[in-house]
């Protein structure tokens, strides 16, 4: 049988082409795959995140309100000293007032702590997950919660290195039966404290029944 060329040639350029159509779809086959895969497992860690961010909020949300708590010592106190001019202030009150309770705490042992707690937040900033988060409103929301706990930190922080630095005029140039940190106490820092406690645990809440 006598083949003409012309058929011959495109016999091979149908080969040629099938091949390299056979390639193409298989690559598209492989990236489409690579896709799918690395699309689910950003929404993994997305996911991941953001239920570490939620479960952290809530364990921040029970701190600030325990620790409102414990503050709550030193404004019962405060109300006593604020009510009270230095020589109507009763020894046996002040007594009162320091007895610890089951734990060990009286009001002169509340001293400042680190209530905030970052760990998944920060997580999410240094990890790059941040940016495939599609609702930005909730984004948003999340800073905005972790910018107060930060500012109420750092209040409760200056508050406390305040009460030192007032606690140790007060013992060093007080004469007679001293009233501990009465000049810090009669100033209301303990009512602020305990009040930004119990509002930054209030504002943690509502956005978490928000975000629900």
């Amino acid at each position: 049988m006598h083949w003409d060329k012309s058929k011959i040639s495109m016999l091979k350029i149908g080969k040629y082409f099938r091949e390299i159509s056979v390639v193409v779809i298989g690559v598209a086959i492989t990236l489409l795959a690579g896709y799918w895969i690395n699309t689910g497992s950003i929404k993994n860690d997305v996911a991941l995140n953001l239920n570490a961010i939620k479960i952290e909020l809530e364990r921040n949300a029970i701190a600030f309100e325990k620790y409102a708590n414990l503050l709550h010592k030193s404004t019962r106190y405060a109300d006593y000293v604020q009510s009270h001019d230095e020589k109507s202030i009763s020894q046996d009150s002040i007594r009162y007032y320091s007895y610890t309770d089951e734990d060990g705490i009286g009001w002169g042992d509340i001293n400042s702590q680190t209530v905030l707690i970052t760990n998944a937040f920060e997580m999410l900033k240094t990890s790059g997950t941040m940016r495939y988060i599609a609702d930005k409103e909730l984004l948003g929301n999340i800073w905005e919660v972790y910018t107060i706990m930060e500012n109420t930190q750092k209040s409760l922080d200056e508050s406390f290195q305040w009460k030192r630095e007032l606690r140790i005029i007060e013992l060093t140039t007080e004469r007679g039966t001293p009233v501990p940190n009465r000049i810090f106490y009669s100033l209301g820092a303990s009512h602020r404290m305990e009040l930004e406690c119990r509002q930054v645990s209030e504002i943690i809440k509502n956005m978490l029944s928000e975000w629900e």
